[in-house]
């Protein structure tokens, strides 16, 4: 997000209103991680 969009953590947390924000493609979904059962 912030690659796409240089300068956008300098802004703030809260963006002024009509800051243009380009966002990217997502290539691949996230992976996730194996669940650990404690008990059968």
């Amino acid at each position: 997000m912030l690659r796409a969009n240089p300068g956008l953590a300098d802004l703030g947390p809260v963006l002024p209103h009509g800051t243009p924000v380009m966002l990217p493609e997502i290539t691949q979904a996230p992976s996730r991680a194996p669940t650990v059962q404690l008990w059968d």
